[in-house]
């Protein structure tokens, strides 16, 4: 996972590193201090790019007195940074190798649906694993995979109405932006 630095005086980026995954949580990375999982806003001639108030900004390049007062500038990345992470957090409970069986568990669910004795060796062994009928098993399958894309379909709804809207507001990442109504 990529993190956007800033130098712990100025606030003035200073550049992209790989963030460590946490040996104790597999799936989560250890953020540095004086980084960011937020990227910034594009490059602005005769302008620094400030991290403060836990937003980026630019800064007018006026001299070395200068004091950082940045513009903040919220844009389509951040937006975005906001919405994978939060897409992230519903897939959370599950490892990685799990999820990437999904696909396969939905079509063998929906097998076993049209078709009791249909070929589902996935599935099959799941069932036997938790001591539940295979039809009990596509059943909860098929439950489990439309309750996530309700709830994925909600967070991608919101992240694009915060990109229609110009200019983004500073709260784009607060939770009532994001819940569904």
């Amino acid at each position: 996972m990529k993190v956007f630095n800033y130098d712990k005086a100025t606030g003035i980026f200073s550049g992209v590193s790989d963030a460590q995954e946490s040996p104790l949580e597999p799936g989560k990375f250890l953020i540095p201090a004086h980084a960011t999982e937020i990227a910034p806003p594009p490059a602005k001639e005769g302008f620094s790019i400030v991290f403060s108030n836990d937003a980026w900004g630019y800064l007018a390049q006026a001299g070395e007195q200068a004091e950082p007062t940045p513009e903040p500038v919220y844009s389509e990345a951040m937006v975005r940074a906001e919405g994978a992470r939060r897409l992230a957090l519903i897939a959370a409970p599950y490892s990685p190798e799990e999820r990437e069986t999904w696909s396969q568990q939905v079509m063998e669910a929906k097998a076993i649906q049209a078709d009791a004795n249909a070929d589902a060796p996935l599935l099959t062994l799941l069932a036997a694993a938790d001591g539940v009928p295979v039809a009990a098993m596509a059943a909860t399958v098929l439950a489990k995979a439309e309750a996530f894309a309700a709830a994925a379909g909600a967070v991608l709804a919101a992240q694009r109405a915060l990109l229609a809207m110009d200019p983004i507001p500073a709260d784009y990442a607060a939770d009532a932006r994001w819940l569904a109504e």
